[in-house]
């Protein structure tokens, strides 16, 4: 007996699911580490006397320093290895510019209760 068009359908997108949803259970949890960090860093810097200042000196030290490919073998392609450095700085400066937006809105939001 041949299956409909749609239930073939629904079941390869099951299908699909059950083997993405490891994938997206750890995406997750990396999801909710990055959330979890950028608060406790941008909390920690409200401590500073200068917490703008503070975290334009964190930037510039992340930023400074170019990530480079390890150079034990690691079993990846010099390329991969290489590609992997570039995305590491890039989401460095992500990191730092969702710190800055929290923090921002951290300061705007004790402002508001102090008055």
């Amino acid at each position: 007996m041949v299956e409909p068009d749609g239930s073939r359908r629904r079941a390869e997108q099951k299908n699909n699911m059950a083997h993405q949803e490891p994938m997206l259970a750890a995406m997750a949890e990396i999801g909710a580490l990055r959330r979890l960090t950028v608060q406790a860093i941008a909390m920690r810097l409200l401590e500073e006397t200068a917490p703008h200042e503070a975290l334009s000196l964190l930037g510039l030290q992340m930023t400074r320093v170019r990530s480079v490919p390890p150079e034990v073998e690691t079993g990846l392609d010099p390329a991969v290895s290489d590609l992997l450095a570039a995305m590491t700085d890039e989401r460095i400066q992500g990191l730092v510019g969702e710190l800055g937006r929290a923090l921002l809105s951290m300061t705007d939001d004790s402002r508001v209760e102090s008055h």
